[in-house]
């Protein structure tokens, strides 16, 4: 005999799915909310007063940090398979504090040099979205919790570039904003 639709919504609600499925969207859409903090800030300054090697100093960061994440995409295929479930948020907080670390070194070194932080910084950031999808994969509804976490690029983007605007606007440095960004989230 099949149960009744309204019977299955009872045995989804007390099974105890609902509230760990909304669990894991939001620590998913958060921890990778957070990341974009430490990844997208430095793209709302314009960089207009330096130049790089006779070229626009910001192309420049931007080709950077993507050479340094799209190296960390293949790089991760390794690091993010072998990370054990008991080290992953030990990975997580490991790979954002280099990517922190690589932001105050961005602000400390002069330009262009600085740019080699840029690409330092996105050699961990590259492996976070693998590693917060690692704890999603397998269960009943991967489909619809992977669409949480990615429903974080789209409203981080925005809220990183807005944190950067107001950062500079209370007279945070350019080369600094993303280091401050980073330290808020």
């Amino acid at each position: 005999m099949a149960r009744s639709e309204g019977a299955r919504s009872q045995t989804f609600l007390v099974s105890g799915r609902l509230p760990t499925d909304i669990w894991a969207i939001v620590a998913a859409f958060g921890a990778y909310f957070c990341m974009y903090m430490f990844r997208k800030p430095y793209t709302a300054a314009s960089y207009e007063s330096i130049q790089a090697f006779d070229m626009a100093f910001k192309p420049l960061a931007i080709v950077s940090q993507v050479l340094g994440y799209t190296i960390s995409k293949f790089v991760g295929i390794r690091v993010v398979a072998e990370a054990t479930p008991a080290k992953r948020i030990a990975h997580y907080l490991g790979l954002i504090g280099s990517a922190e670390l690589a932001l105050v070194f961005f602000g400390i070194t002069p330009a262009p040099w600085n740019l080699i932080w840029l690409f330092a910084n996105g050699l961990p950031l590259g492996m976070v979205f693998g590693l917060v999808l690692s704890f999603l994969e397998g269960r009943t509804r991967t489909e619809l919790l992977t669409a949480g976490l990615c429903a974080s690029f789209v409203l981080a983007d925005g809220v990183a570039k807005s944190v950067g605007v107001w950062l500079m606007g209370q007279g945070v440095a350019e080369t600094w904003m993303p280091a401050a960004s980073g330290l808020i989230f």
